[in-house]
């Protein structure tokens, strides 16, 4: 009888296939780790707003529905919202301007978001509505359907962001509305600078999920037989919008994040009036967007100003205008007249008209 077979293992190469299988397992658990999104973020530039997901379970749920989308036939869309999708290998960036198309920068095609995606995506537009600073531009008659009289709304004031609940008492052509308590009615004191006043201000309006653009005025008034009300304004519609006065016209713009169009549209007049009139409301966050800088604006000037108005303007020369003001200070002196040399300048890249500061000179003299 032979002796029995022996069969050697040669541990070298179970050592060096076990090494392989260890190494794949690392180089597949760290490619995952390098492709996983780990966070999704939604933002708009015209919206000024920004929203992060959070939530794992829906990163992963959008990360493979984005990978599920089907390539279509399309052009670009308005970049009105903007996704990103984050991981340790890559930002990938996605824009929309609807749900149910969305273009992949990086690889430069249109997609069609699955169902859940599209959902998604719609849900993230009114969110990022909601979180922005402005309102819509909506007329009254479309807005006084959302605003019925004895509906309770939340009023924000845009250079502030102080808010205050109200409630809508009457009005025919605008809406009178009155604060719910008495600590609201002080944040409406605060907001107009500690004094009750005709100025007004841009505020945004949010009711029933909706936002949009109006301008407050700072006086208490009697309206059906309550004190307190406080006149809340939008756009009127056609022929009606002639009775909108310049100052409400700024602030509807401004409270809806639209006021370089009216800027960019105006003409050189419209310019100047836009300015005095930013002035007068004490607005100075507007102005200095038709300014070509603010020297000449001091805070302890700006401060004992209670107004100014234009009594005429004429072009002297190419965009050189001399106008007459009235203006008045809280110590004197009132309604004084003062002429004024007004030199605009013209944005080459925006075309909008700039002034130059040096009117404000004459302007606030002797304060």
């Amino acid at each position: 009888m032979g002796r029995p077979k022996v069969h050697y293992i040669d541990t070298r190469i179970l050592f060096l296939q076990a090494a392989v299988v260890v190494l794949a397992v690392i180089l597949g658990v760290s490619y995952l780790r390098w492709t996983k999104v780990t966070e999704v973020q939604f933002s708009s530039g015209e919206f000024k707003s920004s929203w992060e997901i959070t939530d794992k379970d829906t990163i992963r749920e959008i990360a493979r529905e984005v990978k599920a989308a089907s390539q279509i036939k399309g052009t670009v869309p308005e970049e009105i919202y903007v996704m990103k999708l984050f991981s340790r290998r890559e930002t990938r960036e996605y824009i929309f301007a609807s749900p149910e198309v969305i273009y992949d920068v990086k690889g430069g095609r249109c997609l069609n978001p699955p169902g859940q995606l599209c959902r998604l995506l719609d849900k993230a537009a009114k969110e990022l509505r909601l979180r922005s600073p402005y309102g819509d531009l909506l007329e009254w008659e479309d807005a006084q359907r959302l605003l019925l009289p004895g509906e309770k709304v939340k009023i924000s004031d845009l250079d502030t962001g102080k808010s205050f609940m109200a409630v809508r008492k009457g009005g025919y052509s605008h809406a009178d509305i009155k604060p719910l308590t008495e600590n609201d009615s002080n944040v409406i004191r605060e907001i107009f600078g500690g004094t009750w006043c005709w100025k007004k201000r841009a505020v945004v309006v949010q009711t029933g999920g909706i936002k949009f653009a109006a301008a407050l005025t700072g006086m208490p008034h009697l309206q059906s037989g309550e004190s307190g009300c406080f006149d809340l304004r939008l756009p009127l519609a056609g022929d009606r919008n002639k009775g909108d006065t310049v100052a409400c016209r700024l602030m509807y713009y401004k409270a809806s994040g639209r006021l370089d169009e009216i800027l960019q549209e105006a003409n050189p007049s419209e310019t100047i009036l836009l300015l005095f009139t930013a002035i007068d409301q004490m607005d100075w966050q507007s102005a200095r967007l038709m300014l070509t800088s603010l020297e000449g604006a001091k805070g302890d000037k700006l401060k004992k100003l209670i107004g100014v108005s234009v009594l005429n303007l004429n072009e002297k020369n190419d965009l050189v205008f001399r106008l007459a003001v009235s203006v008045s200070f809280t110590d004197g002196p009132y309604n004084d007249r003062r002429n004024l040399v007004v030199r605009l300048r013209q944005n080459k890249e925006t075309g909008a008209y700039l002034a130059e500061p040096g009117f404000l000179d004459v302007l606030f003299a002797g304060e």
